[in-house]
């Protein structure tokens, strides 16, 4: 009995030193991973614009990017990348998103809760494109904002572009960066 009593008290105390080790190093480091250097599994800034045709200096503060995962969306990325783009110093952002989720099926609704989530990007309309299942696109000219949210198989991306850039271009980045 006293054994018992003893073990359960031992997991008791190595499961709140795990999670009080966890809150402090949720408290205690930058909320948002940097980029790391090569190749990312999302679309990134070189990925949408010819890097050699223009200097882009990419900022730290409000960069990141993350992986997460949950039992529907095993596999998720978020980049966000904030620009100069050459002499002009009027900074552009890329906000980048790419899901597979475990089912075909299920990204049909999942398509549609993104398009919801993201209606304050502009209204969106449907294009029929021979590649993607659905593909959805918004343009806002006042504010410089250009958003796909395209399905593709089992994987789902949201881009959205604050800056100078054509809707074509975003699009063909996510056809480029589809497995």
């Amino acid at each position: 009995m006293n054994k018992a009593i003893g073990i359960i008290i031992c997991i008791s105390f190595t499961f709140l030193i795990f999670h009080t080790s966890s809150l402090v190093k949720t408290v205690f480091t930058h909320q948002y991973p940097p980029i790391p250097a090569g190749k990312l599994p999302i679309i990134t800034i070189v990925d949408i614009m010819d890097d050699s045709l223009r200097n882009i200096t990419v900022e730290d503060n409000g960069s990141y990017f993350k992986e997460s995962s949950s039992l529907i969306v095993p596999i998720q990325y978020e980049l966000r990348q904030e620009f100069f783009l050459d002499a002009d110093r009027e900074s552009s952002m890329l906000f980048s998103k790419k899901y597979q989720l475990i089912s075909e099926f299920l990204t049909k609704s999942f398509t549609q809760q993104l398009l919801k989530y993201h209606e304050g990007n502009g209204q969106y309309q449907k294009i029929n494109d021979d590649f993607f299942h659905d593909l959805y696109v918004s343009e806002s000219q006042l504010y410089d904002t250009y958003s796909v949210i395209a399905r593709k198989d089992k994987q789902v991306y949201v881009v959205i572009f604050n800056g100078e850039v054509t809707i074509d271009a975003l699009i063909e980045a996510v056809k480029q960066n589809t497995e």
